[in-house]
């Protein structure tokens, strides 16, 4: 269990009472963690025996932890040799030549691979025994496509892949689906077989968001995510659901799971509902309850909430009538499937919150679900910020004077909706659609508007927006976006009363596709830090879709400097999560300092499993845009132009990185219609030819160029926390199109890049670069990025990069040659998807090789893009970059941002500002108990300009209670012998001496013995000859 708990976030340490050792720690802790192990054991006998009950009575699969160390295979694996990479254009898979590396730890490839051959001899036994003379495992040998075309080395698992969740040099697990007669049989040195016991299907914090809604906001639960395992269903079953899903947007309303609900507890009425309890439900095992602590086991509580629940079918309305089942269908039969679980709350019940509960251990107990996880709310996190992230010089923008303006890209936008009359994005000819001005498609999912002052309005314009006083002919405003000649494709998901709702993930990442190649999102949800399902599908789709980039707001709840914060999804692996920094001028606060600092409210890395986000920053405090006026046409600038956190006419300022996301998706418009011009020869357009590159090159583009010039974070009166580069406060820097393209005259650097490049697991591709000053470029530094898209992990993964690549660069000629490692690193990075090199002041001639290794692959091969920046031939630039508004800024405290001088404050002044926020203080606290709605942006001032992310964590969920200030768990308020249930019944709980184990339920050869329930004590299992007792790799 110990071992456990460090491969992936669940319920299991809540549920097991586990706690790992620290020092001072009360003298029965171990016995505690031991009696812990204890129930985990029987626990999982008790989920192996099921599992083989269930495929005699013809339920099928089970779904079981694999996990392979690096005793199965050998210390060292031969790789092929190495040979220097093509010459850098746009390719796929240039002609390798291998390096053998001494020493290489098996990968987590291999790894599968010697447990697809104990598997396979399980199943060769598992045949003898019952007569099945075909194995359903397969291995599409990287030599050899299989049946389906694939040619990549995939290893099923039953005809089921097998989904990663942890990889590392000495371990390697994933999950999958198999009959219990074959787990039981698999054997080899270092192998583990876990069936998934109930919580460990829960992800982290589940059972106490439950607990702390139900009891206290029922009215305004969130939903719960169920998901079906992989290969779940035949390839009929399939095609059955699919078939339902008439309107083609792979979402599908569905009675399925109210039906299984109302079978397995209210169907047969109460006694017969309990017999089925006890047979699949662990807690409900007397055995089970033997060894528990009363005092304080949730498993207890479990099973009096079912006892409840079940007792005159009280749940029988709110199972059938309350719950909403929505399905989102996967790709094919082998793919997930994704069950949104929506509560009506038109009239609740004081049993409803118990039927909740009670919901959420049945579900968990089907042995076709793989996960579940509640749902937290969702909610939303021009010229000045065109400037700061091309050059950094005042309004020098180079970019888009020379037509690199964003014509010809469309940007995908999930929002709360877009004010379509206002001047910047208003077309009086043209309805929205392709003909439109800005406005390619707008879905209304939601509703058909934006609010007031709205959000969607506002990071919409700052993309693409461009005035056009009369709906037709354009002119250059105030708030023009980003990439200015760019169109929306638009998706609605702000409702009426402010909150959001999205549609299934697939759905939500096909707004605008094929032609939308980057879509940007200011929202998340802010609840636990984890990877969840919903971040698992956005990897997924951005690995399966390689012309697609994501960018969304890292969020906004970094204040305090408080670490771990970033929103789900921005913490996937494949996303570009954005932080805040300042902007400059006008769009300054008094007070606020300049743009070479952090935002305090932006959110902070790292991620659960250590991964570094924020990935870049781009000016969120504040940003002049578009404002939302729905009862106008036509409203513009006007006259006045509003200062920071202000309104006037049709513009808005706000703050947040809400603000700062769109003006990186602008800059990555700005990108592809680089590649797509072909400006990547000389510097000019039409130089080369035009490619469509991969959202890795777009991506490795942004981060090789990013700039770590914070000087800190702005805490306000709480003074400025230190910056570095490559940490959770700024990632790899703020957006810099200087340094990240070649614009001939116009930029530090020029480029060289390799896109979808294909690298074999334990091999290494090189890379030479000469450093060429001939033409005049006098920049110093040789930087190099490498950048991967890979598949989802499993939900709650402790290690969720599971192809782990390696960059490092060397110089030709050293001896002994010195390997540069990446971001910061002495060594190689083996937790993050993106690496960068840079190496100072290298020489004028110097020759130098970047080195692309697959050190540890979850499959035989893996794509990425490679880019690096330098003196490569080209001209000097004709601006003076080193004059930036960020080496300029040295705004201090209470000195105005801007790059003012400090001013000395006097007493009074000083009396003042006290006063003055101790009445802030006053009306904050009073605010708290008034704001509800959580949005991913920050404002200061204004009655309609509330902060309206100010809602506590207990007001959106978290319960106060639970912890102590170690941050120890202690009773989540469900963890207790107390009376389940309005009138405190069924406090004893379900006693019966065997009375669940009569032949009448089929108990006879499932080895339990009929005396009490529990195990024989020689530890056999489902009636099976001693001989064929669990083996002892089973943990």
């Amino acid at each position: 269990i110990g071992e456990f708990v460090k491969l992936q976030q669940t319920e299991t340490d809540r549920e097991y009472q586990y706690k790992e050792e620290r020092e001072g720690e009360d003298a029965d802790a171990p016995r505690k963690r031991r009696r812990a192990q204890e129930v985990w054991n029987d626990a999982s006998k008790f989920e192996l025996i099921r599992s083989i009950r269930h495929e005699r009575r013809g339920g099928g699969k089970f779904p079981f932890l694999l996990c392979v160390s690096s005793d199965a295979v050998p210390e060292t694996v031969e790789a092929p040799e190495t040979v220097e990479a093509d010459t850098p254009t746009l390719q796929t898979g240039s002609e390798a030549v291998f390096d053998r590396e001494d020493n290489l730890p098996a990968s987590g490839f291999k790894k599968k691979r010697e447990l697809f051959g104990a598997v396979l001899q399980a199943e060769a036994e598992n045949g003898a025994d019952y007569g099945d003379e075909q194995s359903t495992s397969t291995f599409a040998r990287p030599e050899s496509a299989d049946s389906s075309g694939s040619s990549d080395g995939t290893i099923e698992i039953g005809g089921v892949p097998i989904t990663p969740l942890y990889n590392d040099g000495n371990l390697y697990c994933g999950h999958t689906l198999m009959y219990g007669s074959i787990a039981r049989k698999i054997s080899c040195d270092g192998c583990i077989v876990q069936p998934l016991l109930q919580s460990m299907k829960m992800g982290p914090e589940t059972v106490a968001l439950a607990e702390a809604r139900a009891n206290k906001e029922l009215k305004d639960f969130p939903s719960l995510e169920v998901v079906s395992c992989a290969g779940v269903r035949t390839k009929d079953e399939f095609e059955a659901l699919k078939s339902l899903d008439t309107e083609g947007t792979g979402v599908i309303d569905t009675t399925e799971g109210a039906n299984y609900l109302l079978t397995f507890l209210t169907g047969w009425g109460a006694e017969v509902a309990m017999r089925a309890i006890a047979e699949e439900v662990y807690w409900a095992q007397e055995d089970a309850q033997s060894v528990v602590d009363y005092d304080e086991d949730r498993g207890y509580a479990w099973y009096s909430i079912l006892n409840y629940t079940v007792a005159e079918t009280r749940c029988r309305e709110f199972y059938q009538e309350k719950l909403i089942w929505r399905t989102a269908i996967g790709k094919d039969e082998k793919d997930f499937t994704y069950n949104r679980v929506y509560w009506n709350n038109t009239e609740v019940s004081e049993e409803d919150q118990y039927c909740i509960l009670g919901f959420l251990v049945v579900v968990a107990v089907d042995a076709t679900v793989c996960h579940m996880e509640i749902t937290p709310a969702t909610s939303v996190s021009n010229p000045t910020a065109a400037w700061l992230t091309q050059t950094g010089l005042e309004n020098e923008m180079p970019w888009t004077d020379l037509g690199l303006d964003g014509a010809g890209q469309v940007v995908a936008v999930s929002d709360t909706g877009i004010d379509r009359d206002n001047c910047y994005f208003w077309d009086s000819v043209s309805d929205v659609g392709p003909n439109h001005r800005k406005i390619v498609s707008y879905n209304a999912y939601a509703d058909d508007s934006d609010e007031e002052w709205g959000h969607g309005t506002h990071t919409s314009c700052t993309i693409a927006g461009k005035r056009a006083t009369n709906g037709i002919q354009e002119s250059s405003g105030a708030a023009d976006g980003i990439a200015p000649k760019s169109r929306i494709s638009f998706l609605d998901i702000g409702t009426a009363s402010g909150s959001l709702t999205t549609p299934s993930d697939n759905e939500l990442l096909s707004t605008g596709r094929p032609e939308a190649k980057i879509h940007s999102a200011s929202w998340g949800a802010h609840a636990i830090n984890y990877y969840s399902s919903q971040a698992k599908n956005f990897d997924t789709f951005l690995y399966d879709n390689d012309d697609f980039l994501m960018i969304m707001a890292a969020g906004n709840d970094g204040a305090g400097d408080a670490p771990s914060s970033v929103d789900v999804p921005a913490n996937a692996k494949n996303v570009i999560a954005v932080g805040a920094s300042s902007s400059y001028g006008k769009d300054l606060e008094k007070g606020q300092l300049g743009p070479a600092h952090i935002a305090g409210f932006s959110s902070r890395g790292p991620t659960a499993d250590g991964r570094m986000k924020p990935d870049i920053v781009a000016p969120g405090k504040f940003v002049l845009s578009a404002g939302a006026r729905p009862g106008q046409v036509g409203e513009c600038d006007g006259g006045n132009i509003p200062a920071a956190n202000g309104r006037s006419d049709g513009l808005l300022s706000m703050q947040g990185t809400s603000m700062a996301a769109p003006v990186v998706s602008g800059n990555a418009a700005l990108i592809h219609q680089y590649f797509n011009e072909g400006w990547h020869g000389t510097g000019e357009r039409n130089s080369a030819a035009s490619v469509n590159p991969s959202g890795a090159l777009v991506k490795a583009v942004l981060m090789n160029g990013a700039q770590p010039v914070m000087k800190g974070v702005d805490n306000g009166p709480d003074g400025i926390s230190p910056t570095v580069e490559y940490d959770n406060n700024q990632g790899f820097g703020i957006v810099s199109l200087t340094h990240s393209l070649h614009i001939a005259g116009k930029s530090d650097v020029q480029l060289k890049f390799w896109d979808r490049e294909v690298i074999s697991d334990g091999s290494t591709l090189t890379y030479p670069v000469t450093i060429d000053r001939s033409r005049g470029c006098n920049f110093p530094d040789l930087s190099a990025t490498l950048v991967w898209f890979e598949k989802g992990a499993a939900m709650g993964c402790t290690r969720c990069v599971i192809n782990d690549l390696d960059l490092y660069v060397t110089r030709d000629g050293d001896e002994p040659q010195t390997r540069y490692y990446p971001n910061g690193l002495d060594q190689e990075d083996s937790i993050n998807t993106i690496e960068r090199v840079v190496l100072n002041n290298v020489m004028d001639g110097e020759s130098l090789t970047l080195h692309v290794r697959a050190t540890n692959l979850d499959e035989s091969t893996q794509k990425f893009a490679l880019v690096s920046t330098g003196c490569f031939g080209g001209v000097a630039n004709t601006l003076d970059t080193n004059d930036n508004v960020f080496a300029a800024d040295m705004s201090t405290p209470f000195s105005g941002g801007g790059g003012d001088g400090a001013r000395a404050l006097s007493n009074g002044a000083i009396i003042g500002i006290s006063v003055g926020i101790a009445a802030l203080l006053l009306l904050l606290v009073a605010g708290v108990f008034i704001l509800r709605s959580r949005r991913h942006k920050v404002v200061s001032s204004g009655k309609e300009f509330q902060d309206r992310d100010g809602a506590s964590r207990q007001e959106e969920g978290y319960p106060q209670r639970g912890y102590d200030d170690s941050g120890e768990y202690q009773n989540d308020g469900i963890n207790n012998r107390e009376g389940i249930g309005p009138e405190g019944s069924y406090q004893e709980g379900y006693q019966n001496d065997g009375g669940a184990y009569q032949d009448d339920m089929g108990y006879e050869d499932d080895g339990y013995d009929h005396s009490g329930g529990g195990y024989e004590d020689d530890g056999a299992y489902g009636g099976y000859d001693e001989e064929e007792d669990m083996p002892a790799n089973y943990q």
